[in-house]
């Protein structure tokens, strides 16, 4: 992570995004159909997770974070 950060701050951020492994970006995203993030997001919260940050057309769609609400688990 400080590699990428380093990279990112001096300006290299195609370097950056080629450093992120790819366990590390599925360790921090959630992405795929209904069904996948579903499941992905009952895994984050088995974990301890309760609060999630939306980029992208997640976090500006109501139509997304509507369907993100029906998903996430209770």
């Amino acid at each position: 992570a400080e590699r990428i950060q380093g990279l990112y701050l001096d300006g290299r951020r195609d370097e950056a995004r080629a450093a992120v492994p790819d366990d590390m970006l599925d360790a921090f995203t959630v992405a795929g159909d209904a069904p996948a993030v579903g499941e992905r997001l009952r895994e984050i919260a088995r974990a301890g997770v309760t609060t999630l940050v939306l980029r992208g057309p997640a976090a500006t769609d109501p139509r997304h974070v509507a369907l993100l609400r029906e998903l996430a688990p209770a």
